[in-house]
């Protein structure tokens, strides 16, 4: 392949990065990055804020702020373990469900926005590549 080509397809994906980003219409849950945290806590329930930090890869101090806006919005629920005090398990709340089902359906709709004007097999041709080239690139970290 022309390295010229390779950098043609960086530039591209960079660009296509930042369309997604700048299609970011609403932000739930008073902030960018909430509805990631909320998504997260829906599927691991009970996660303890240390595991979700290593999971989402967010610096401890950034996640506890972000879950104090949560939990004050009535979206989750942080209890402190009471065999081990320093362990504090966060919890989603039928409020947080419903948000985090709005964040879904309004990541759907701007995902169609934007992959729409591909068909399914070109979608799922586009997803196959990426996730090979992602693989690529996790192989040589």
């Amino acid at each position: 392949m022309e390295k010229d080509l390779e950098i043609k397809l960086m530039t591209k994906i960079r660009l296509t990065e930042n369309m997604i980003k700048r299609s970011v219409s609403v932000h739930h849950a008073g902030h960018k990055g909430n509805g990631r945290i909320l998504t997260a806590v829906k599927d691991n329930n009970g996660i303890t804020q240390t595991q979700l930090a290593d999971k989402l890869e967010i610096r401890p101090q950034s996640l506890t702020r972000a879950l104090a806006e949560l939990e004050e919005k009535g979206c989750i629920e942080r209890k402190r373990d009471e065999d081990d005090r320093r362990n504090i398990s966060v919890f989603i709340t039928e409020e947080g469900k419903a948000l985090c089902k709005k964040i879904h359906e309004a990541r759907k709709a701007r995902a169609n926005n934007i992959f729409g004007c591909l068909s399914e097999e070109e979608q799922e041709t586009l997803n196959t590549l990426l996730e090979k080239v992602l693989s690529n690139g996790e192989e040589k970290c």
